[in-house]
């Protein structure tokens, strides 16, 4: 039991420095895996658009017409909030990879310091010291799937973290009514956030009714949800006139409610294991260790059941309901199953305080803990090691080396005029550079996340010409004197990267790559990933009239 105040608060900074560490551990260069390319694209424009035919966006759909202002207020697939956090760090520091896991990284943190909050305001159990809490916090700092979601380049590390910002409020708002406010403040911003941060509303209505059904009649909670659904107005705007436009909701709500799509028929991210899956998909995120602690740490509760606070627990296990009910309607994914683990790292706090406690004296206290603790952190190891390189961080150093300060002499232009003045509105703040006449050449196998940040963006952010083989090819041979001594990059994917299963075999590629090294030009640059593998290879050449 650590009574000095000034003791618990050093070793509560001690974690978070600790937590900040190992999720700052290699951040720039660590790869983009499945989908963080296209969030980290679409983060950097604040713009909804894939740049694809089977999953098309309403920048698509009003290509000829002025985009109606509802369409600025949501994306097709998920709420805005996070989007407009990263892209305000973008904004402010710049668009790179390290940036891009910022946010998350600086929110996986304070969520670190919300779980102690919540952990020590309500303890699991009656007579449990403010070291639980402090256990609480140093199991979530090493846990191998918080770290993952800290620094992955999507919606949860922003989820989890408006989650326990929400379980906090609410269960000050349980003690207190002046915290409404807040509680719906947490809430909006939850929900505006990622669709399955819902699963609150239902874990928060049994609590109440289980505990406190006399709140029903208290107009503050009324006024915390009214303010919540003012956070989420825009997304409800949005739905609205989506729907009155094309027939059905955004992505994820047609998704849950089944509606016809014709837009959409590739669904990208709704092909998620089913619930039978969970153990696998565990597995991979390598949270299972901070699971079956969790599940020792329920054992003690119910051991010791007559010192458990009974409301603090039935909180949690509504959540870990609510988790499984969100696993069965959507399926199972990594990033689907980190929402159960706050739950996991509150329960296994338990097992943690009380093996301390009963461990005798000296270093024997510290030695089963200190196991634990050890195991968990294992699980980061994946992470932080970057065993995912596919080499795209270190093409996009490069051409980031190879652009910088530079302008294009030719403004690129698409078949799209909502594009055409992005391009153009960008560009204009990239005039400043030295002109210059290049451009991208790229194979179109790539993976469309890859696509979208090492190519795309630099065509709508910085106004570089960029072409895939097969439309450089046609635009040469339409324009040749237009293209006449510009210098070209040719970016080759190997087949070990990160390629997009659809057109992987599309030959334009390896074609233009046979044709250039007939002409005696050798690559420039070749990046190799995992395992020594090589990934891309970068040619350059001046093209001739």
């Amino acid at each position: 039991m650590i009574k000095d105040t000034k003791a618990r608060a050093m070793i509560l900074i001690c974690i978070l420095a600790v937590a900040l560490g190992l999720r700052l551990w290699g951040l720039g260069v660590q790869e983009f895996v499945g989908d963080e390319g296209a969030y980290a694209f679409r983060s950097a424009l604040y713009l909804d658009y894939l740049g694809t035919n089977f999953q098309t966006q309403p920048i698509d759909w009003y290509a000829s017409t002025e985009l109606p202002s509802w369409t600025q207020l949501s994306f097709h697939d998920h709420p805005p909030l996070g989007f407009l956090i990263r892209h305000w760090f973008f904004s402010i520091f710049g668009a790179t990879p390290f940036v891009a896991r910022l946010p998350g990284v600086l929110l996986g943190v304070c969520s670190i310091g919300l779980l102690y909050g919540i952990l020590r305001r309500s303890p699991i159990f009656k007579d449990a010291s403010e070291s639980y809490a402090l256990w609480g916090a140093l199991l979530a700092s090493v846990s191998g799937a918080m770290i993952w979601s800290s620094r992955a380049v999507l919606l949860e590390p922003f989820a989890l973290f408006f989650i326990l910002a929400s379980l906090y409020a609410f269960t000050r708002f349980t003690e207190d009514r002046r915290w409404w406010w807040a509680l719906g403040i947490a809430l909006g911003l939850s929900l505006i956030t990622k669709y399955t941060t819902i699963i609150l509303l239902p874990v928060f209505l049994v609590y109440l009714l289980v505990y406190y059904r006399r709140i029903f009649r208290d107009v503050r909670l009324y006024g915390a949800l009214l303010l919540a659904l003012l956070f989420l107005s825009p997304v409800i705007s949005y739905n609205f006139n989506l729907y009155k436009e094309r027939g059905h909701f955004d992505l994820q709500l047609a998704y849950v409610f089944q509606q016809a799509t014709p837009e959409w028929t590739g669904l990208l991210g709704k092909s998620e294991a089913p619930f039978r899956e969970i153990g696998g998909r565990t597995r991979d995120l390598y949270g299972v260790s901070e699971i079956i602690i969790g599940l020792a740490g329920l054992g003690v509760i119910a051991l010791f059941w007559k010192r458990a606070n009974k409301k603090t627990v039935v909180l949690w296990a509504a959540y870990i309901i609510g988790c499984f009910g969100l696993f069965v309607l959507v399926g199972v994914a990594e990033r689907f199953i980190v929402l159960l683990v706050p739950a996991m790292v509150a329960l296994g706090a338990v097992l943690f305080g009380e093996m301390f406690d009963r461990s005798g004296k000296g270093i024997k206290k510290y030695i089963a803990p200190a196991l634990l603790i050890l195991i968990v952190f294992s699980g980061s190891t994946r992470y932080l090691a970057n065993v995912y390189n596919t080499g795209v961080i270190e093409l996009d150093q490069y051409l980031s080396k190879e652009f910088q300060d530079t302008s294009s002499v030719a403004l690129p232009n698409t078949e799209n005029p909502h594009l055409n003045g992005i391009i153009k509105k960008n560009a204009e703040a990239h005039s400043s550079g030295r002109p210059t006449r290049t451009l991208i050449v790229y194979s179109d196998t790539l993976a469309l996340p890859s696509r979208l940040w090492l190519f795309d963006r630099r065509l709508l952010l910085e106004g570089i010409p960029v072409f895939y083989v097969e439309g450089f090819s046609e635009a040469v041979k339409a324009n040749p004197a237009v293209f006449q001594g510009f210098s070209a990059y040719f970016m080759q994917a190997t087949e070990y990267g990160f390629l997009n299963p659809f057109k992987k075999g599309n030959q334009a590629g390896n074609e233009f790559e046979k044709t250039l090294v007939s002409q005696g030009i050798e690559p420039v640059r070749s990046i190799y990933g995992h395992d020594g593998l090589p990934m891309f290879r970068v040619y350059t050449f001046t093209i001739e009239s």
